[in-house]
């Protein structure tokens, strides 16, 4: 079994993969360690709050690039990867001025949350176009880095205002935005030598055409998974409260944190290669059965540890007033075992040129969540029974979904 485990880990891809993993431990402990004192300064309806504006920051921050982020890595030429994150960059711009226009002029008594919105799908769109930038030229390193720097400024923002002032979701959002912005600046700073190659302005609308199911299929996709990821904060607000809102968030906070990013390092590392091996030999399938077991070995153990212990775990860990937190993700974990799974595979979608059957999946997750939250809520079923249906389902789609993906690798 060591020898089996051994062989796995001893392939090119595996330094980089370790790289932007080791790298970012240091990212993976921040938001975790600062949970400990951010549940104790902050109730679980200001994390409600604050999981709530998140939710309606993430798809925004989609929209913001229409994904012609995603053509940067996959170009073949850096002028014209350089011209897409130009373009990218032009569509961000343009949104958040139409937010602003509608703020200002056709809405009139928007609360001052609402800006805050404005300005964190800014920050957004730019992370995302400049993390792809990194990531064609292999620069996981500051990728890493910038992670890095995010999660700490937002961390010591959230933690700090919290204690000067009296506790109030606003600064929980403060900090995520002080995080945000740092992070670009530093991103900024490694990037800006890509953008230095004379541009064809009258050539983006081609650009923009030639990509164009991007916009069409990706981004409608993308869109519908990030709903998907926060319908149940949007569902549980309306239907039930706050409180409850609020352990959702922890949980997912605590779980998704550690897991996300090891996912993420794995996709980033997985894209790259992928596409490079697509473009001399369609079929990549021997790269995505290496990834898969790599992450299987991960996730068995890891998964089942967290959904045997996960309620003691949140009791110690955060205090009794968050112990629901630890139930939530006792029935949530088959979920996020699967989702861990697949995840770093989507892009194979995208590689493939298969971006419909993204849409189609990322629809299927929407509707099956708002079916199970909105019968559960009408016949008022216990919050754990629900979160027990919507698991259970969402597994079986994730894999088929890995399925899917496993298939497209084939060409």
């Amino acid at each position: 079994m060591i020898k089996f485990i051994k062989d796995k880990w001893k392939s090119g891809e595996t330094k980089s993969i370790l790289t932007l993993i080791g790298g970012t431990s240091f990212a993976q402990a921040i938001p975790l360690l600062s949970s400990l004192v951010l549940t104790r300064i902050y109730s679980p309806e200001h994390f409600g709050d604050y999981a709530l504006f998140l939710s309606i920051v993430a798809p925004l921050g989609i929209l913001s690039t229409f994904r012609f982020e995603y053509s940067i890595p996959a170009s073949k030429s850096s002028i014209n990867a350089m011209h897409y994150a130009l373009l990218a960059s032009i569509i961000c711009v343009l949104l958040c001025l139409v937010l602003l226009f509608i703020s200002f002029v056709i809405i009139f008594h928007l609360p001052f949350e609402s800006y805050l919105v404005i300005i964190a799908v800014f920050f957004t769109g730019i992370f995302q176009i400049q993390s792809l930038i990194l990531i064609r030229n292999k620069k996981f390193k500051n990728l890493t880095y910038s992670r890095i720097i995010q999660t700490l400024f937002g961390a010591i923002g959230s933690i700090g205002l919290g204690i000067i002032f009296k506790a109030n979701a606003l600064y929980l959002i403060f900090g995520y935005l002080s995080g945000l912005v740092f992070c670009n600046i530093y991103l900024v700073g490694q990037t800006k030598k890509y953008f230095k190659i004379r541009y064809k302005l009258k050539l983006l609308p081609k650009y923009f055409i030639k990509n164009k199911s991007y916009a069409i299929y990706l981004l409608p996709g993308h869109l519908l998974n990030i709903v998907f990821s926060n319908l149940p904060i949007y569902l549980f607000t309306y239907f039930y409260s706050a409180s409850v809102v609020g352990f959702f968030s922890l949980a997912q906070r605590v779980v998704r944190t550690p897991s996300g990013v090891i996912a993420s390092a794995f996709g980033d590392v997985f894209r790259q290669k992928s596409a490079e091996i697509y473009y001399k030999n369609h079929n990549y399938s021997k790269l995505f059965e290496n990834f898969f077991k790599k992450l299987l070995i991960i996730s068995s153990v890891a998964f089942m540890i967290l959904g045997i212990f996960s309620v003691n775990i949140f009791e110690i860990l955060f205090g009794k007033e968050w112990k629901d937190a630890g139930v939530y993700v006792m029935f949530l974990t088959p979920m996020y075992f699967f989702q861990f799974l697949t995840t770093p595979f989507t892009s194979s979608l995208i590689i493939s040129g298969k971006q419909k059957y993204e849409l189609i999946y990322n629809l299927i997750f929407v509707i099956i969540t708002l079916i199970i939250i909105y019968f559960g809520a009408y016949y008022q079923l216990k919050i754990e029974n629900v979160l027990l249906f919507y698991a259970l389902s969402n597994s079986f789609v994730y894999f088929l979904y890995l399925k899917t993906c496993y298939n497209v690798s084939k060409g």
